[in-house]
């Protein structure tokens, strides 16, 4: 059986549509860190002092919970969902989770509030 050839034209829209994914990929993880700044600077009055601060911990959690990922050979996630969910109920507060819950759909299993 002859292999097909690729088509160089579906493969070169194939590759456009995935640079402009990445570049809109990259935009929403800057406004995120944007916005996040913004938002420690209003609420927790984080400023030039400890801005950094912020930002370095932010970006070393977020290699934190990846390194979790891939130690825990987790693919379901679950105990790294589970974990996640504890921490953000624990900063969170019972009223504050079950008004923000949803923004964190990733954790839909874990939206119940349990008292423990």
């Amino acid at each position: 059986m002859a292999k097909k050839k690729p088509n160089p034209l579906l493969a070169a829209y194939e590759a456009k549509l995935e640079a402009e994914f990445q570049q809109r990929l990259a935009i929403n993880s800057e406004l995120e860190l944007i916005s996040d700044l913004i938002a420690a600077n209003n609420e927790l009055k984080v400023g030039k002092g400890r801005a950094g601060y912020f930002l370095a911990e932010k970006l070393d959690v977020k290699m934190q919970i990846a390194t979790e990922i891939v130690k825990e050979d987790d693919p379901e996630l679950i105990y790294t969902k589970h974990n996640l969910a504890k921490r953000l109920k624990s900063i969170l507060g019972k009223e504050s989770w079950m008004k923000y819950r949803e923004l964190f759909p990733l954790l839909r299993e874990y939206w119940e509030w349990k008292d423990d």
